[in-house]
């Protein structure tokens, strides 16, 4: 028999200035159980055609911790903000 893993929609958008290529973004599951071993689910980093366009990416996330982080380059990767966030199946 096949068990049901809830899946949690999520959509993030991202508006690009007039440097795109400066731009980046990723998401992270957060491993509880071994620290430093977190997986990147997703991850983009912006092209020369993204300037000054919002493009939008929908995922599904698998219940978990998960850390989202966006970075500026101007001349070294710099983190510009970052989350965390939870999913939980609440029936549980």
């Amino acid at each position: 028999s096949s068990s049901f893993i809830p899946c949690y929609p999520v959509d993030v958008a991202v508006t690009f200035d007039f440097s795109p290529g400066n731009t980046a973004w990723d998401i992270q599951k957060l491993n509880a159980t071994k620290t430093g071993d977190d997986t990147i689910v997703k991850s983009y980093e912006g092209a020369w055609n993204d300037g000054s366009k919002t493009k939008l990416w929908s995922m599904c996330l698998q219940e978990g911790q998960y850390r989202f982080a966006i970075y500026d380059n101007e001349g070294r990767w710099a983190l510009v903000c970052e989350h965390w966030y939870s999913f939980t199946d609440s029936s549980l």
